[in-house]
Parts: structure tokens; C-alpha cells; sequence
């Protein structure tokens, strides 16, 4: 994948993009058909006593305990992480939390959106927690000021606009941490809230083009796309053509690399290497909007090269023409 500049306050290492959902039909030009916004239904959370030796945090709806050796902050804290912490927020406010140089456990809440880059990029499966379905992405970096290692992960909540991301530093990987799990088994819906239906959320297609901020990706029909972006290793052009086809249940579109090619500035056609491609043929992934115009694209093959920490998170979208200016940061404008 391509690695496009990071939004303001949050560095980015490297493209490998993750997502989660969306109901496509491939007979009508790949046209989406998932929610254009969440909609709600069902039952409201029931009340629920607080973990002992946590504090409850809520955001969107729906409530988390935290160790109170994680101390509630308001955004305020951001852009110095100096401390653990959980923070509480809009997805435009936590943009401005460095997650990367973080030095102690840090849990971001959001809303309102889908949370900027960098996130974990890596698909660790669906899971549900008191009923509350939740898609995990798991990624690692190598770590911050101190710290060996950052361990991510990000939850999203249905919807896919309402979120918990977190990182927690360690002697090595760990993609789910203890403190993670004790977390995230704590999440419920908050009495009186709604509970949102929605896997995703943006009706369209995703034929035609979209960009993040050094690449390309040009879906030119119900099976064939091509990402194009700068490959460093040759100093040229990569472009990647990937097959894509429906999953089973219609709920995704499946992508493949199957065709890599390098072109030098002349647009000369340069010959073809392993070991320079940023993708290898072969390389699975899944595409789902999360609001129109922006769509996620997700990894569905564990990482090969677990030492390579910094390959563990980076910048998961595509914008394309007539997105809400409020999502543009998310692909590097």
C-alpha cells in the first residue's frame, strides 16, 4: 500500500488500510447500499454498576469503565501525552492526540466521525461485548519516548462513527492487551440510548476515482480497480490492479492484488520486482463506506513481518469527489 502525508498532529508511518462492512450490489456498478446514516432501533442499554476501581466514561451512547489509574483528561491534554489517559470527544477534537508518542496507556472515545489517522490497519475479527457489536483492527509501531513498542487497538462501534482507539506501550507485541480486553468488556449501551443498527453508513458506488494524499485508486468497473502511488524503492510510479467480487452475503467488496507494475517518469514500463513492490501480489483486502464519498479499506491478511512495527498502523481511507469538507483531513488535505 501507499503512504500518504499525515493529517496535522497525528504522524503517519505507512499505508495499510482496514475496514469492516457495507452492503454492495456489483450488478448495479458496485453501488452501495448501506445507511446513509446510522438508524436506530432496538432497546435501550439497562443500568449498570461501575467495575470497582474504575471510573465510567461515556461518549455516543454507550459507556466504557476505565482503571483509574488512567486518568480522565479533557482534549485540553492533547497534543502532550505524557501520561495515561482516557479522553473524550469529537473525532476532529482527538485529532489532535499523538497516539505515536504517547507514554503511558491512552484511550480516545470519539464521535461524530470516523477516527483521523494513524489507526491499527490489521482486521482482528467481529466480536460483541453485552450485546454491542464491535469491529477490531490491531496494528503496532515501534514504540515512543521509552517504550519498546505501542500496541493499537482501535474499536468500531455500529455505525462506525462512534469509537475507542487505544494505545499501550510494552516490552513487545501484544495486539490485545489485558487492559484492552478488560475495557472493551465493559462496553454497553447507555440507558435511554438508542442502539444504531448500522454496519456502516454513505449510500454510492465506488466506481470512479479516489485519492488519498499521494495515491490514487480508479475503480473502472465491477471487478477491476488500480492503486497507483510513488514507489520509493525504484523512484517510479507502482500501480497495483486489483480484482474485486462480492463477499458472500453481499455485506462487502472483496479486492486482490493479481497485477503489479512500475513506471518510470517517462512512462516507460520498468521490470517488475518482489522485493520493491509495496504490495504483493496476492495481497487481500475489503472496501466499506463509513460516510459518503469516504470509504475505509481494510488488510485481511495478518501482518508477515511482525518486527516491522511501524507497517502496523497508517492512513485507512479514500476520499472521493462531493466529500463533507469536515472528512477531507482524513486523506491527508
Amino acid at each position: 500500500m501507499i503512504g500518504p502525508v499525515a493529517p496535522a498532529g497525528r504522524a503517519v508511518r505507512r499505508v495499510l488500510v482496514r475496514a469492516a462492512s457495507l452492503t454492495v450490489v456489483i450488478g448495479l456498478g458496485l453501488g452501495v447500499g448501506g445507511c446513509s446514516s446510522p438508524t436506530s432501533g432496538g432497546t435501550a442499554g439497562t443500568t449498570r454498576t461501575t467495575v470497582p476501581g474504575t471510573n465510567a466514561v461515556s461518549a455516543g451512547g454507550y459507556r466504557i469503565d476505565v482503571p483509574r489509574d488512567i486518568l480522565v483528561r479533557s482534549t485540553a491534554a492533547c497534543p502532550v501525552l505524557a501520561s495515561s489517559a482516557v479522553i473524550t470527544g469529537s473525532f476532529t477534537e482527538l485529532s489532535t492526540c499523538p497516539l505515536d508518542s504517547a507514554r503511558g496507556t491512552v484511550v480516545l472515545f470519539g464521535t461524530g466521525g470516523p477516527p483521523l489517522s494513524p489507526v491499527p490497519i490489521y482486521f482482528d475479527g467481529d466480536r460483541s461485548f453485552n450485546g454491542v457489536a464491535v469491529q477490531v483492527l490491531v496494528g503496532a509501531s515501534a514504540g515512543g519516548v521509552g517504550v519498546a513498542v505501542s500496541n493499537y487497538l482501535l474499536a468500531l462501534l455500529p455505525g462506525l462513527t462512534t469509537w475507542i482507539e487505544m494505545v499501550v506501550p510494552g516490552p513487545s507485541v501484544d495486539f490485545i492487551p489485558a487492559v484492552a480486553q478488560q475495557i472493551l468488556s465493559t462496553l454497553h449501551v447507555l440507558p435511554g440510548s438508542p442502539v444504531t443498527t448500522a454496519t456502516g453508513s454513505g449510500d454510492g458506488t465506488m466506481l470512479g476515482h479516489w485519492d488519498v494524499h499521494d495515491a490514487t485508486l480508479d475503480v473502472v468497473s465491477a471487478t477491476t480497480a488500480v492503486l497507483a502511488g510513488q514507489n520509493g524503492g525504484c523512484v517510479c510510479l507502482e500501480q497495483d490492479t486489483l480484482t474485486l467480487s462480492a463477499s458472500a452475503d453481499a455485506s462487502q467488496i472483496m479486492a486482490v492484488v493479481t497485477k503489479i507494475t512500475f513506471v518510470n517518469g517517462e512512462g516507460a514500463v520498468l521490470p517488475y520486482s518482489t522485493a520493491r513492490a509495496n504490495s504483493p501480489i496476492g495481497e487481500r483486502s475489503m472496501f466499506e463506506f463509513v460516510a459518503p464519498h469516504l470509504m475505509l479499506q481494510a488488510m485481511l491478511d495478518p501482518p508477515t513481518r511482525i518486527g516491522t512495527f511501524q507497517e502496523g498502523i497508517g492512513n485507512i481511507y479514500w476520499c472521493g469527489p462531493g466529500l463533507n469538507p469536515m472528512f477531507s483531513q482524513a486523506c491527508g488535505a
